[in-house]
């Protein structure tokens, strides 16, 4: 594995000769610019207090925009919402495949695949915060001791810096873009980032409304308010605005001030009562959280991605909340004028995503979801001239389709087939979808399946209602919790029947090119040539057979009340950078019967381990035509970006089935999969030796997760 720095500049050298010489100077640019101001920036923070002093009124309360879903619509999850929220309550969090730990300063961590820190110790906290010297910056301490001040007696603080798979630790006096990962082995940046999201917090406040709603000797609402308000009061104490490496990345930020808004809000709308001096920090606070977002916008004049889309939605959302000024109005056009760019950039006019990965599609799509609700339920006064927003006639098709593109790719049991990336992210988790599991003691665990993506299609529903939408998300409450945020605005209707779409982007080729590729396949032979095949006796598999193609996204897909296959080839991610696409071209997922037949490995890791990174991202790793030692595309540009267009492109997607082939191995492969009767046929063939085998990686349903499930 060559070294990072070597990657670095194979990558960058990648971008210099592939892209034109305005592109290059106008990155250039931007890079020297952005450069230039962070050494100023750092200077100011080294000396001053980083907290906000002033630039809102701190007396005017945060707007309101959520209502809850009653007690009554949460009965049917009490059993789920309380035993997790009590788990929260102790600070115990499953994150990201740790399993349910207890997360505090001093803990012993178990290491990853055999790399394990112990870096950091128990501390004692006192209530006036003097625990807090030598951990934050000298300029901050006096701040910070203010908030801690306000944290109830008792409570234990939180480890919000610690990667605690590997027990690595960054200190809460690192500036923000001195952070550094992928250099120590088995430190794993997204761990202390994906707890700091505190994506938990919305269910504190769903326990509290079935608490209220319970006997008393069972539940106390007030326990779940209170460990609302000190969790955010500790991770402000110790998370100094571009202090720690929880303001490493604008998107993280975006997503927890969402997090903190809408959970402060659903706390209000049941009632709950904050004192004036929690209420002050935490405006304050969400004041800090924008003015970060808004001078640390992860835009690129040659890619945005969904960084940046969350960056721009969290903004929108903070803006939203904050009490309107000029800066506050001036983030708040800014925001919903780049959301509706990007929702027209980041997804096709298939409505699936850009970034080639099905899971990444659920993520920026929940973004979207959740600021168009928003956007709706602004009032007149708070936009220019006094109108409510307004989306174009194509927003609502664009939107339905992204549903459909969910819909499409889930299979029996609601798991959507993993194509490109999944790093199990989420924008807002107001429902996760948990399973019952038993730990390593034999006791019922609440498990989270990143692979469900129901709520996201009901969420849709709310907005754009459906009977498909609402048959897929049936027993869902997002539907009516999202009509209620928008204030029952609608979007315009589609400008043409979704049925007439489905039928037009449903077929390439004509029936001749199917019996070429068929003839051509016969012909050839070993080692040119591979068959597999899945039988499936019984009822047709092609009785109700219907086909679903996604041309943008590069996903072809059968389905019957039996079968489930999946054909991926098209376009890499990321408009070809690859960054969460995998070597994965006409690799399929098959699905008889409920049971997987073939399924893609998943993700497991990113940046900890970048041999395991490029292990589930490999050719390797897919049931794709393999030629021995090569990939279809470079992965040695870095983590992020795979280098070479494969070229592949479909030939025939129609009744018979599907032929398609790509030239990345140099010259063309071609890989026919054929829907019979009673059995699914796989054959490759090509000029080139296709005799070369791998055992897959463990599958992976989600990040950090491994299982020999196949």
């Amino acid at each position: 594995m060559p070294g990072r720095s070597a990657v670095r500049i194979r990558s960058l050298w990648h971008e210099i000769v592939s892209r034109p010489p305005l592109d290059v100077a106008r990155k250039g640019a931007w890079w020297l610019g952005r450069s230039i101001a962070s050494r100023r920036q750092r200077r100011a923070d080294q000396r001053a207090c980083s907290y906000s002093i002033g630039g809102i009124d701190l007396e005017r309360p945060l707007q309101r925009y959520f209502t809850g879903p009653s007690a009554e619509e949460l009965r049917g999850e009490r059993e789920i919402v309380e035993q997790v929220a009590q788990l929260h309550c102790t600070h115990r969090f499953n994150i990201l495949g740790t399993g349910w730990i207890r997360v505090r300063h001093g803990m012993a961590c178990d290491g990853l695949e055999g790399w394990r820190y112990d870096d950091g110790e128990e501390i004692y906290p006192d209530l006036g915060g003097d625990w807090l010297r030598g951990r934050v910056s000298e300029a901050n301490l006096e701040r910070s001791r203010q908030v801690w001040k306000l944290v109830d007696p008792g409570y234990v603080p939180i480890d919000w810096h610690r990667d605690v798979k590997s027990g690595y630790r960054w200190p809460e006096t690192l500036w923000y873009r001195d952070v550094r990962f992928g250099v120590t082995p088995g430190a794993d940046l997204k761990v202390p980032l994906e707890l700091a999201r505190m994506q938990h917090l919305t269910l504190l406040a769903s326990a509290y409304s079935l608490a209220r709603d319970t006997e008393p000797e069972r539940a106390t609402p007030d326990v779940y308010r209170r460990e609302f308000r000190n969790e955010v009061l500790d991770f402000i104490a110790t998370n100094p605005p571009r202090f720690s490496v929880n303001w490493w990345c604008a998107m993280d930020v975006a997503i927890r001030v969402t997090n903190w808004l809408v959970a402060y809000d659903l706390f209000r709308s049941y009632g709950a009562e904050f004192d004036p001096e929690f209420d002050r920090v935490l405006s304050s606070s969400v004041h800090d959280h924008a003015q970060h977002i808004a001078g640390n916008l992860e835009w690129d004049p040659t890619l945005r991605n969904n960084h940046y889309l969350a960056d721009v939605v969290g903004l929108l959302f903070a803006a939203a909340y904050l009490p309107p000024g000029p800066r506050v109005n001036a983030w708040l056009g800014f925001a919903l004028d780049e959301f509706l760019k990007e929702v027209a950039l980041q997804f096709g006019q298939d409505g699936s995503n850009f970034e080639g990965s099905t899971c990444y599609h659920r993520l920026a799509a929940e973004m979207v979801v959740f600021a168009t609700a928003l956007a709706l339920a602004l009032p007149p006064e708070r936009l220019e001239r006094g109108r409510v927003v307004e989306f174009p006639r194509w927003y609502r098709e664009r939107l339905e389709r992204m549903a459909e593109f969910t819909i499409a790719c889930s299979k029996p049991g609601y798991r959507v087939a993993q194509i490109g990336d999944n790093d199990s992210g989420r924008f807002l988790k107001l429902r996760p979808a948990y399973r019952k599991d038993q730990d390593a003691g034999g006791a019922p665990a609440w498990v989270e399946d990143p692979l469900d993506h129901r709520h996201l299609v009901a969420s849709v529903c709310g907005l754009a209602p459906r009977s498909d939408f609402a048959r897929f998300g049936a027993g869902s409450w997002e539907s009516d919790f999202i009509a209620r945020v928008a204030r029952g605005r609608r979007l315009e209707p589609p400008t043409r029947d979704p049925l007439e779409w489905a039928a037009a982007r449903s077929r390439v080729g004509t029936i001749a090119d199917w019996a070429s590729a068929v003839r051509t396949s016969d012909e050839a032979a070993e080692p040119h040539r591979r068959v597999s095949r899945f039988a499936a006796p019984g009822t047709s598999l092609r009785e109700g057979l219907e086909l679903f193609g996604y041309p943008d996204f590069g996903l072809w897909l059968f389905r019957s009340p039996r079968l489930f296959v999946a054909v991926r080839c098209g376009p890499l991610g990321q408009n070809g950078r690859g960054g969460h696409s995998h070597n994965d071209q006409l690799t399929v997922e098959i699905n008889i019967d409920g049971v997987d037949r073939v399924a893609d490995p998943g993700t497991y890791l990113y940046t900890p381990l970048p041999a395991r990174r490029n292990e589930y991202r490999s050719v390797q790793a897919h049931f794709t035509p393999r030629v021995d030692g090569h990939e279809p595309s470079r992965l040695d540009l870095g983590l992020f970006r795979l280098g070479g267009d494969p070229r592949a492109r479909v030939l025939y997607f129609g009744q018979e089935g599907f032929v398609g082939q790509h030239e990345g191995f140099g010259a063309a492969v071609h890989r026919r999969v054929a829907i019979a009767e009673d059995a699914v046929m796989v054959v490759d063939w090509s000029t080139l030796d296709l005799s070369a085998s791998t055992s897959p990686p463990p599958f992976s349903p989600g990040y950090g997760l491994r299982s020999d499930l196949t």
